[in-house]
């Protein structure tokens, strides 16, 4: 399974009630992948997310949960703001 957490309140919230979900069932599942993508010009959103995931799984340690983060910018916006330095058209994947 693939969960979104953006590293708002809203996304927080429905990772914590899925797991809730999935532990008053009894459920198991074999992997809970967490994923997360960050916007270059707005990075913050990533230690949000760091922060959130920590904490849930420090509170549903029965679950297999993995995050993964993944960079991004906008499609034809390659360069940072205010250089001309161009930033390319990969992907790094990390967690």
């Amino acid at each position: 399974v693939i969960v979104n957490l953006s590293g708002g309140c809203d996304s927080a919230m429905a990772l914590w009630q899925f797991l809730s979900y999935l532990k008053e069932r009894e459920i198991e599942l074999e992997e809970i992948r967490v994923l997360t993508g960050v916007d270059k010009y707005r990075p913050t959103n990533e230690w949000n997310a760091r922060e959130i995931f920590l904490g849930i799984k420090e509170n549903f340690p029965e679950f297999p949960l993995v995050h993964d983060i993944f960079y991004y910018w906008k499609k034809g916006d390659k360069t940072i703001k205010g250089t001309n330095k161009d930033l390319g058209g990969t992907m790094r994947l990390g967690s």
